[in-house]
């Protein structure tokens, strides 16, 4: 099998155009095809050896059809450019009888690691004739889970030689991981996580977890470790992640698949969880970090990620962040359909290979290229200088405080977690377990700061010190309220059901504290639901609303989580919550009833609309839910567009927009509009025209756009503009 070269589509240098190549942006640098099918299908991992050899795996085992015709297992081969034009002339097999094989790296001694999915092994071609004739096993997995690409992966080598993997959720099997000197971790359902062993496979030790897929990690010049990881379901973007020593990175497959979970975190939205660097490409399976000097300098210190799903080989820009980072994102390839990068890799002489797996079937297909990205005029022959150093103090200060020979004391120890910055408090929690030989057991009450008691409150929860939930649940702080809720959820502790069921009747006053009680009582009556069926908790969220008990800002929560169409939400129920004491529950109760269907909807927004006793807020409401197709709502909206209050009248405006207008009904409002002061104007325009002739700027003006949202906003009125049926809509698809 071959590749045929249609129409010109890219001119590599001294070679012929290629088809499906992909563009370099990048006018400095150039692309050539160094190796393609036959000679290579379906590649994996790659890596470079010090003579300037490409080993790349062959991947022939991951979901072959019926009738694959290629080779059996998959094989590590090894090219190399013997006469220096640019395409690989000499080609072998390095290794072959793999199966799953997913990563591979060079280590300092010329020895090669490889990742299948369920072992780590290191190759040596002992009497150097280019075929390995050595096999150690570092690390192995024993479990059920057989999915070709979620078990483990990746590989970084620290400074001192340690050996740094990934493992990814594994569908949530259980598993064991086991070292060569007979080390064992388990577990199963946690997410994916990073290991760390020696060079051997001895002193095995989880690093960080919380991961969907780490597929591949990479160290920086100055020791910094990274990780992309690869598909958040329904929770884009997939990650650029920072790793640190003990952190926690939110996602848990057990909780779910989609990433919804109000016990999953995605950018560290929950206590003791940390944020992504940047959001990648989709499928992300490649990250380096540039620190040579073939190309331009501005890429030294870089890190480079290939997207598989995106098409595209994308450089990040690091940028501090406190403890941590940010990074800018800039395309360098961007491809078609046909280029699908999955593996990255260092030359000798500072050029970068890919691995192309070409076509986007995940089975196994014939297909495959392997692309050298260089500079047209490499930089001068000089020695190669790290990218640009740290420049905030936090990033020293955090290595200090996670070090367990730190000589910091703990009182200094517990003041770090009053930090804003949660790597610098996940640094801070790391080594108080250092320091206090993992015996963590604290008097909550005794700290003032809310960050305080939640960090403290996470590591006794990882310490299992289960006396203290009491402490946590009645926690003024609803975050740590929250961290006892989610600790009594997913460790099944059904003795303290009564005090999460009091807790969401009275206290449970913020979306994720709410939702933390639902979830947590599902837990604790057994659901077992599929990866794919996230928790719902409709029943435990009506109970809640028929708990004449609860407190009214609970119930006004409870009634925005539940579906308007509930068969338990009756209108007669909804007209009790309009006639409450409490605003907010009046308010939520007319949202809820303006999405509902029966006819009786009408007259009763109508009412609330038109009653003068209403407050403004409530009015406005009510008009979202006026249609001017029903003549009755139609001949109110035309009074209400001229009412002295702004929020009533602008509404009643927004709601006769899109529809035909009498000449009568123009008149009026063309009338009105010269009223109106010059902010307010417009809106009656849009409704007599759809589309208005404005002074608006230019849609590219950004400059002149930053310039109009100068001033107060108005929350509640945006609030209603997200919900409106027809003038935004943004309900639909954004929570």
């Amino acid at each position: 099998m071959s590749f045929a070269v249609p129409a010109l589509t890219l001119l590599l240098i001294g070679q012929p155009a290629v088809a499906d190549a992909p563009k370099v942006n990048d006018t400095r640098l150039q692309l050539q095809l160094f190796a393609a099918a036959p000679d290579i299908v379906t590649p994996v991992g790659i890596a470079v050896d010090n003579k300037g050899r490409v080993l790349c795996i062959e991947s022939n085992t991951h979901f072959p059809p019926a009738d694959y015709k290629g080779h059996k297992t998959d094989r590590i081969r090894l090219f190399e450019d013997t006469d220096g034009d640019g395409r690989a002339d000499k080609i072998s097999d390095f290794y072959d009888g793999l199966k799953h094989t997913m990563g591979l790296a060079i280590y300092r001694d010329g020895s090669v690691y490889v990742a299948t999915r369920s072992e780590i092994m290191r190759l040596r071609d002992t009497n150097h004739d280019g075929v390995a004739d050595e096999r150690t096993r570092i690390a192995h997995l024993e479990t059920a889970g057989d999915y070709p690409h979620n078990g483990l992966s990746g590989f970084a080598f620290d400074f001192a030689g340690n050996v740094y993997f990934g493992f990814g959720e594994n569908l949530g099997a259980d598993y064991k991981l086991i070292g060569s000197d007979g080390k064992t971790l388990s577990g199963g359902g946690e997410g994916g996580n990073i290991y760390r062993c020696g060079p051997q496979g001895e002193k095995l030790t989880r690093i960080a977890t919380g991961f969907w897929n780490p597929f591949h990690l990479c160290f920086d010049a100055f020791g910094r470790l990274f990780a992309v990881d690869n598909d958040p379901d329904s929770r884009p973007p997939c990650r650029l992640l920072h790793i640190v020593e003990g952190g926690d990175y939110g996602y848990r497959f057990r909780n779910g698949r989609r990433g919804t979970h109000p016990f999953t975190a995605w950018n560290g939205e929950l206590p003791g969880t940390l944020p992504m660097v940047a959001g990648t490409g989709e499928a992300p399976s490649g990250i380096l970090s540039y620190e040579s000097d073939n190309l331009p300098d501005d890429y030294r210190g870089d890190l480079l990620v290939t997207s598989w799903g995106d098409h595209r080989l994308e450089q990040f820009r690091l940028k501090s962040r406190g403890a941590s980072f940010t990074a800018e994102m800039t395309p360098v390839l961007t491809g078609g359909e046909n280029f699908r990068p999955v593996g990255i890799a260092l030359a000798p002489d500072g050029a970068l290979f890919l691995s192309d797996w070409v076509d986007k079937s995940y089975n196994v297909h014939g297909k495959g290229r392997i692309w050298k990205l260089s500079a047209k005029q490499p930089s001068a022959a000089k020695p190669a200088k790290p990218g640009a150093p740290p420049d905030h103090a936090e990033l020293k200060h955090a290595a200090e405080l996670r070090a367990a020979s730190s000589p910091r004391t703990m009182p200094q120890l517990i003041a770090a977690l009053d930090d804003a910055d949660p790597f610098l408090r996940q640094a801070a929690a790391h080594g108080i377990a250092a320091t206090s030989q993992n015996k963590c057991d604290f008097e909550l009450r005794e700290f003032k700061s809310a960050r305080q008691r939640a960090a403290l409150a996470i590591l006794m929860r990882n310490h299992r010190r289960d006396a203290r939930i009491s402490q946590l649940l009645e926690d003024d702080d609803p975050d740590v309220r929250f961290i006892g809720v989610q600790w009594i959820g997913e460790e099944r502790l059904s003795e303290h059901r009564a005090a999460v069921e009091q807790l969401l009747a009275t206290r449970a006053n913020t979306r994720q504290l709410f939702e933390g009680c639902l979830a947590t009582l599902e837990m604790l009556d057994g659901s077992n639901r599929k990866p794919t069926d996230e928790w719902r908790g409709e029943d435990y969220v009506v109970k809640v609303l028929l708990n004449e008990k609860a407190a009214a800002p609970v119930r006004q929560r409870a009634l925005r989580t539940l579906r308007p169409d509930h068969p338990q939400l009756t209108f007669e129920l909804l007209k009790k919550f309009m006639a409450s004491d409490d605003e907010s529950l009046r308010l939520e109760a007319i949202r809820t009833l303006r999405q509902r269907a029966e006819d009786e909807r009408h007259p009763k927004l109508r009412e609330i609309a038109a009653n003068e006793k209403a407050s403004p807020q409530e009015r406005a409401e009510a008009v979202l839910g006026l249609t001017p197709g029903n003549r009755d709502d139609r001949k109110l909206l035309l009074q209400l567009a001229g009412h002295t209050n702004p929020a009533v009248a602008d509404e009643a405006l927004r709601a006769l927009r899109g529809f035909e207008l009498t000449d009568m009904e123009k008149r009026r409002l063309e009338s009105l509009a010269t009223e109106l002061p010059d902010d307010r104007r417009d809106l009656a325009r849009r409704a007599i025209k759809p589309m208005p002739e404005t002074q608006y700027p230019k849609r590219t003006d950004t400059a002149a756009w930053l310039e109009l949202l100068k001033g107060p906003g108005n929350t509640q009125a945006g609030e209603r503009v997200f919900f409106h049926l027809r003038v935004g809509g943004c309900f639909r698809c954004h929570e």
